[in-house]
């Protein structure tokens, strides 16, 4: 199988990306260190990527971005960014 891994090179994707580079083709998207340069948060980058990497058999997303602190110190824009990165760069 030829599975795309974004957030393969974070930590629990590295876990993931070894598991599965034992027994099928594994293509790394990451925003800095990946095979292929893919932002989830950006719709422009994610077409792009599919649009170039060929057949896939499989996407596995292990990836985004979220600010963590107490709910009280967390102001609007934090929670803007976990929305745009976890939630909409999943769909």
């Amino acid at each position: 199988m030829k599975i795309l891994i974004i957030g393969g090179n974070g930590t629990i994707g590295h876990h993931v990306t070894n598991h599965f580079k034992e027994t099928h083709e594994v293509i790394v998207g990451a925003r800095k260190n990946g095979d292929v340069r893919l932002d989830i948060s950006d719709s422009n980058s994610i077409k792009s990527v599919l649009e170039n990497i060929g057949k896939l058999d499989a996407i596995v997303s292990i990836a985004g971005e979220a600010k963590w602190a107490l709910l009280d110190d967390l102001t609007e824009e934090d929670y803007y960014i976990g929305l745009k990165s976890k939630l909409m760069g999943q769909v």
